[in-house]
């Protein structure tokens, strides 16, 4: 087996370096598409966000200059004269101050009324813009102006044309006027700068003229997009701004497409080269850490079936030893069901007998019933004429305990539990002339519960002929069932009887769990019964001082099943 699986090793290890070999040459045909198509993916991605950005900066910049010019102190210029100019002058100033704050690349102000007059302005360059001509042109929409060279500092620069309406005017949209603010191309440079371009790609913005009015790199601001060295021999990718005019511009150049397949490749060879030269060490991995325990795993599966109580030995950490450690608890869970099986048929058995003892005992009582019950009748009606009350009292209670006590049903209600027990203790009441006082309590609530027959009476005739009887001047016992939480029922049965010592107690407690074997239908036999019926869910408990009383204390659930016979009743529905 190992040499046949070593050469089928060998062999896969043949054909998957063949596979990798095929897979290398056809790779490198695939590689430039792939990486062109990542290339442009993220170049899209790139436009997207700048695109963003500068939409970003444009409502910016129109909150700053919307901000300033429908201030009030602004706004209010539109409509003085020049002597209430001169006088708001200060003001004015002030907000235009708290302009410049806002962008320290705006670097001139200008204000202009309806008939395209100088009302205010602040900045370096006024009066040489001015005279430039294109500055003081009447606009109906917020417009961006294309680059241009600051007349006195020789800067780049570009404007943002934005027309002032009268906000109580009856007429709709009605201009009265101009606001220009003049900036530094600093701001568009900062945004590109910020690009993560790919390997040999180049970033551009360009306005209506196709100025480039800011890049990512290099010295070209004011030049033609078109007479650049690059603009022939790469691809491009363009976006159109929400900026009239203004375009984004991609430039990718081969150079850099090249680099990109080129470190791309030497990768992709780099891990056909270390795959194919782990081939033969994986080989040998396999060997050691496969073919051979699973060897080992194929004679322990032989040997198991003669020897069940052999376990395999775990010694790696792997998948190969989770699968022993797997193997190992399958064994210990068939034989663990191998003893529940075993002790279910155990429970079964002893489920089975004590119904056979149950019907003994019934088949024992139902022993000419109708002559019984006639002949306490004949009892009772003679104790009756005879004015005998006692003797008729006890009569009718025996009459009703006997045909309680026959029927073969073994689930019962709370309530006929009860009644039951009572005209037993009616008859001790008789029989001991009061000395024996038998109190009895149930909740109403619990009246229609389930429980087992015949459970209450016996520990009460217990504590009665156990405790209290041996007693010269009587005693009292106290039974009490109600319900507990989560709607268990609490049985409890209290004597002042004269108890019994603890090792009297200590080994009725043993024969109450199992632990020692008791011929005895009183408190193991009621506990044996409770748990055929109750299972895990049954709580007996029994505590005891020798001259002062003892203490039976039951917890059941509020349904009864029988587990021998699968048999449930609630009294619900």
């Amino acid at each position: 087996m190992k040499k046949t699986t070593f050469r089928k090793l060998l062999l896969v290890g043949g054909m998957v370096f063949l596979v990798l070999m095929g897979a290398f040459m056809l790779t490198r045909y695939s590689i430039r598409q792939t990486v062109q198509e990542n290339m442009r993916q993220a170049e899209q991605s790139l436009l997207m966000q700048m695109e963003d950005k500068f939409q970003d900066y444009r409502y910016n910049m129109i909150q700053i200059v919307s901000s300033m010019v429908y201030s009030p102190t602004v706004y209010s210029c539109f409509f003085q004269n020049s002597a209430e100019r001169v006088m708001a002058n200060e003001d004015v100033s002030m907000v235009f101050s708290n302009t410049f704050l806002l962008d320290n690349t705006i670097t001139d102000i200008f204000l202009y009324d309806k008939d395209m007059k100088r009302i205010a302005s602040a900045g370096k360059e006024i009066e040489e813009l001015e005279d430039c001509g294109f500055i003081n042109e009447w606009k109906e929409q917020i417009t961006f102006s294309g680059l241009f060279e600051m007349p006195d500092t020789k800067s780049p620069g570009y404007a943002l044309f934005f027309p002032v309406f009268k906000l109580e005017s009856e007429k709709y949209a009605e201009q009265i006027g101009m606001c220009i603010l003049v900036f530094k191309t600093q701001k568009l440079m900062e945004i590109l700068s910020d690009a993560h371009l790919v390997s040999g790609g180049e970033l551009y913005l360009e306005d209506a003229d196709r100025q480039i009015l800011a890049a990512s790199s290099g010295d070209v601001l004011g030049r033609d997009l078109k007479k650049l060295a690059d603009y022939e021999s790469g691809s491009r990718e363009t976006r159109a701004l929400a900026i009239e005019g203004w375009n984004l511009v991609l430039m990718r150049t081969e150079a850099g497409l090249s680099q990109e397949l080129y470190r791309n490749t030497c990768f992709i060879a780099a891990a056909y080269l270390l795959a194919g030269a782990l081939i033969f060490w994986l080989l040998i991995i396999c060997y050691r850490s496969l073919v051979r325990p699973i060897q080992e795993m194929y004679d322990f599966v032989q040997e198991v079936s003669f020897n069940p109580r052999l376990r395999i030995e775990v010694k790696d950490k792997n998948e190969i030893g989770k699968v022993e450690q797997e193997l190992n608890q399958m064994l210990d869970s068939i034989a663990q069901k191998n003893t529940e099986i075993q002790e279910i048929k155990e429970w079964a058995y002893q489920s089975e007998l004590a119904k056979k003892q149950l019907q003994i005992l019934v088949y024992r009582n139902q022993i000419h019933p109708h002559f019984l019950y006639n002949t306490l009748d004949c009892v009772r009606a003679m104790a009756v004429l005879n004015d005998q009350k006692p003797i008729a009292a006890i009569t009718l209670a025996l009459s009703r305990m006997f045909r309680f006590a026959v029927k073969e049903e073994n689930v019962v209600m709370v309530e006929d539990e009860v009644n039951y027990t009572r005209e037993y203790a009616r008859i001790i009441d008789y029989r001991f002339n009061g000395k024996i006082k038998i109190e009895i309590e149930m909740e109403d609530a619990i009246a229609a519960r389930p429980m087992i027959k015949l459970i209450l009476q016996p520990i009460i005739e217990n504590a009665v002929f156990h405790g209290l009887e041996q007693q010269v001047g009587g005693g009292r016992v106290k039974a009490s069932i109600c319900k507990a939480d989560e709607g268990r029922l609490h049985l409890e049965v209290t004597d002042n009887g004269c108890g019994m010592p603890a090792e009297t107690l200590e080994t009725l407690r043993r024969s109450l769990t199992g632990e020692q074997k008791e011929d005895s239908i009183g408190l193991p036999n009621i506990c044996h019964r409770l748990r055929l019926f109750y299972g895990d869910e049954m709580r007996f408990s029994i505590d005891s001082r020798e001259n002062e009383g003892t203490r039976v204390v039951i917890d059941i659930a509020d349904k009864v099943e029988d587990r021998g016979i699968g048999y449930v009743s609630d009294f619900s529905g």
